[in-house]
């Protein structure tokens, strides 16, 4: 706990602002983190789909990495 005239010499120097927008842009971050682990989850389950159709000669192979690059995995 700090007195106030430490919390008013923060906000003056503004190490507060500074501070809340690092929490903020730490939250952004982490779900940027989270949207490109799941791009790569996405793209994984696709080169598995392209891999399994190449080796069967499925020719609606593009279709079907399409679909799974658009609904997730």
């Amino acid at each position: 706990m700090t007195g106030p005239v430490v919390e008013w010499t923060r906000r003056w120097l503004g190490i507060t602002e500074v501070e809340q927008r690092l929490r903020l842009v730490t939250a952004e971050l982490r779900r940027v983190e989270l949207a490109l682990d799941q791009l790569q989850r996405n793209v994984a389950a696709a080169e598995k789909v392209a891999a399994r159709a190449q080796a069967s000669g499925d020719p609606d192979a593009i279709g079907r990495i399409f679909a799974v690059l658009r609904r997730g995995r």
